[in-house]
């Protein structure tokens, strides 16, 4: 195959895949595909911290045949390893210009001014409640901070909800011309559509730990102590109460009642 026909196909026969297990390599995607024909490459870009997928390839096939097949491939399974879920892929025929940065891009956008929840996506996986709170804080008062999770180690999954006492917060936060960075990474962010946090999703013990569970307020000051909340705990059953000890020398019955 010469370096020309290569490069067309390379730019033609390449389809994007979305919704990929983080627990997957690219050895992982390659079986995924290798039914559907030859294929020439496989690029998908990993986290630097962690070293896991972004959720997200490139898949280029050698011919037209092989790139039909995999786009077939669009809503099939994949398997998520041990967490015991299956996920479904998006896979589409990759645009000019690639979409590797799209994760990473930022765009300021304009969304509903009546929202107090802020969706954030693109997380760091060792990042805190505190953290969080405290760089959106600049920007009024904060609620509360829920990191999402999964797995018995209740994993960071790289996105959270941020909850703000007043409406307009959330708005003036996606218009801003400047990305919002932590640890390095360009932060994506939305309003809540109004559905509203899921049940499934739980305050970590750290948010608990440091304040920012259920509806707390959150101010920062230069060197303010930061106020503990503390869990909340279980309840139990209620004890039953103890009888009541009869009057020394009366013992009243029933039948002593009837027998009067």
């Amino acid at each position: 195959m010469s370096s020309e026909q290569r490069y067309k196909n390379v730019s033609e026969n390449t389809v994007y895949v979305e919704g990929l297990p983080f627990s997957w390599t690219e050895e992982d995607i390659y079986n995924h595909f290798k039914d559907c024909g030859q294929i020439l490459s496989v690029r998908a870009p990993k986290w630097e911290d962690s070293g896991r997928l972004r959720g997200y390839a490139h898949v280029t096939l050698a011919d037209d045949k092989a790139f039909s097949e995999a786009l077939k491939l669009d809503g099939s399974k994949a398997w998520a390893g041990g967490s015991g879920r299956q996920r479904w892929l998006k896979v589409t025929e990759a645009k000019s210009g690639g979409s590797a940065g799209s994760s990473t891009a930022w765009s300021p956008k304009q969304v509903d001014g009546k929202a107090k929840i802020l969706f954030v996506k693109n997380l760091p996986y060792d990042i805190s409640e505190v953290e969080i709170s405290k760089l959106f804080s600049t920007m009024g008062d904060v609620e509360n901070v829920r990191v999402v999770t999964a797995g018995p180690d209740r994993r960071n999954k790289g996105f959270c909800y941020v909850t703000f006492e007043a409406s307009g917060v959330v708005r003036r936060i996606c218009a801003r011309k400047e990305p919002w960075k932590l640890k390095g990474r360009v932060l994506q962010l939305d309003a809540d559509d109004g559905s509203g946090l899921r049940a499934g999703f739980h305050y970590r013990a750290e948010a608990y730990e440091t304040g920012h569970g259920r509806k707390v307020k959150r101010q920062y000051a230069a060197d303010e102590e930061e106020p503990v909340e503390e869990a909340p705990k279980k309840k139990g059953k209620k004890s039953k109460k103890a009888p009541r000890p009869e009057a020394e020398g009366i013992s009243v019955t029933k039948k002593s009642l009837l027998d009067d």
